[in-house]
């Protein structure tokens, strides 16, 4: 079945007066066809007299749905085909599963025949206020463990990371970190050939669309729009083959998105996820994926902000953190004194064990200096009364004369003791 065609759904067996209450709304779906699994999305709405609604596929955008309509509990609709609307339409069919919670399953048959099994459940409202209101804690640079830390979606990898550019070569295919995140801030830059063609999908599931789109109308499936879902008030898209820059906040369902310093889109709520997506998983944390299957394209300056979703004890100990490696960089072994525990073990990556006063005493005489140390994406959970963490840290400095830049992948033990947050343990191993 080829993307826009027309499908056939089947639903039936809920009271006739039951069927529009529970139709109404957004539905996340999986779609299982002949040769693979795809996510995919439904809305439908109340719209006069009637009810309207849209079609996210595997692919493409969200398309209408027309002629819905109810009888003795089951429900019809036609999804027309955008691209050739002279093609064969889809009829639908279906029913809801049993239970106190909604699902939904159905049989689609498309205008070629082919067959595929949907089940959904109602999409999640991930509730936000519109406003930028959210604790951030550390950004997190997600070129600087290298392509260590993203993995290809499909088979042709084209993407190479060098000087701190990471760029694709055609074939290719989407790139897509291993850390996920729920909410957080995005900067990045993007350097779009003419003609090029990209996107950046929040959480694998909401595209924000990278096109050369200068001097064209705002538009969702221009530069800077959520593909296929919010529309940006203006089109801030530069030249071709400059570098361009994005900012981009996401809380719950809502969006801000910044280009070239100007506010295209301001907390605008994202109805569903578009083509392309990962899952349809609305509700968990997700990765940030760049397209790369469609055109050569060029990034820079990847940082993402996580929001900060703590327990008080978990956000203290990361406060904690970042005053201890101040005073590190400051060589204040006073401050120091107070935040180690006695029975501190610190092994630096280079095997070095450290006793609190082998510690103090490096960092005192000046043996070992930080020029600059900080957390580059660490998180913590409490277990029993210490709080363990792990993630990474990027340090630059010297040991004994010998400068050092590096990415450290790290666990630490926390312990509270007379009112104040101890480190305890430090385990550090070198990022290639």
């Amino acid at each position: 079945m080829t993307l826009g065609q027309a499908l056939f759904l089947f639903m039936a067996g809920l009271p006739a007066q039951s069927t529009p209450r529970l139709l109404v709304g957004r539905w996340d779906l999986t779609i299982r066809g002949p040769e693979s699994s795809f996510p995919g999305w439904l809305e439908v709405r109340a719209e006069g007299n009637g009810l309207a609604g849209r079609l996210q596929w595997g692919g493409g955008h969200a398309t209408p749905i027309t002629d819905i309509t109810m009888t003795a509990g089951r429900f019809t609709f036609i999804w027309p085909n955008e691209d050739d609307p002279k093609a064969a339409a889809s009829h639908a069919k279906g029913r809801f599963g049993p239970g106190a919670r909604r699902t939904l399953t159905a049989t689609l048959t498309g205008g070629d025949g082919a067959r595929y099994a949907m089940s959904g459940v109602p999409a999640p409202p991930l509730v936000s206020t519109p406003a930028d209101t959210a604790a951030w804690g550390a950004p997190v640079d997600l070129l600087a463990g290298g392509l260590a830390g993203w993995v290809a979606r499909g088979e042709r990898n084209g993407w190479t990371l060098s000087g701190g550019i990471l760029a694709n070569t055609m074939p290719s295919s989407d790139l897509i970190s291993k850390m996920k995140f729920k909410d957080f801030r995005l900067h990045l830059e993007v350097e779009v050939p003419p003609g090029g063609n990209s996107g950046i999908y929040l959480r694998g599931r909401h595209e924000v669309q990278v096109l050369d789109s200068r001097g064209k109308p705002a538009g969702s499936r221009e530069m800077g729009g959520v593909y296929g879902q919010v529309t940006p008030t203006v089109n801030a898209a530069g030249a071709p083959g400059e570098w361009q820059s994005f900012d981009i906040t996401f809380v719950g369902r809502r969006v801000k998105v910044v280009l070239n310093g100007t506010t295209i889109i301001d907390f605008s709520e994202i109805p569903g996820i578009t083509g392309g997506a990962l899952d349809s998983d609305e509700a968990a944390p997700g990765p940030l994926m760049l397209q790369g299957d469609h055109t050569a394209i060029r990034y820079r300056n990847i940082l993402v902000t996580p929001a900060v979703q703590d327990t008080p004890a978990e956000h203290q100990v990361r406060e904690f953190e970042l005053h201890r490696f101040a005073a590190m960089m400051r060589a204040d072994t006073a401050t120091l004194r107070h935040s180690l525990a006695e029975e501190l073990v610190y092994t630096h990556s280079n095997g070095l064990v450290e006793s609190k006063t082998m510690h103090l005493e490096a960092v005192g005489s000046g043996r070992t200096s930080y020029e600059s140390i900080g957390p580059q994406g660490m998180s913590y959970r409490p277990v029993g009364e210490a709080v363990v963490g792990n993630g990474l840290v990027k340090s630059k400095g010297s040991l004994a004369g010998v400068a050092f830049d590096v990415m450290l992948r790290v666990t630490t033990v926390h312990i509270r003791r007379r009112g104040r947050w101890q480190l305890v343990a430090w385990q550090s191993t070198r990022v290639p």
